[in-house]
């Protein structure tokens, strides 16, 4: 997961806001957040885990890892 797709889901989670020209976080949205980044890193892993040779075990952990979501 790069920067850009970091603060890509920030600005969908409307975590950044500015008032009077100072960065605000809100509380709500930061949890919202923190669920997208999870989700996000999962299916990485769940990609990652598809493309080891471990046959039909890989590929039953990267299920089990997308239905977590």
């Amino acid at each position: 997961m790069t920067r850009d797709d970091i603060i890509r889901m920030a600005r969908e989670a409307k975590l950044l806001g500015e008032v009077n020209g100072w960065d605000v976080w809100y509380p709500d949205e930061l949890e919202h957040f923190a669920q997208l980044v999870a989700a996000a890193k999962a299916k990485e892993l769940a990609e990652e885990l598809r493309k080891m040779p471990l046959n039909d075990t890989a590929s039953s952990i990267a299920i089990w890892i997308r239905e977590q979501e």
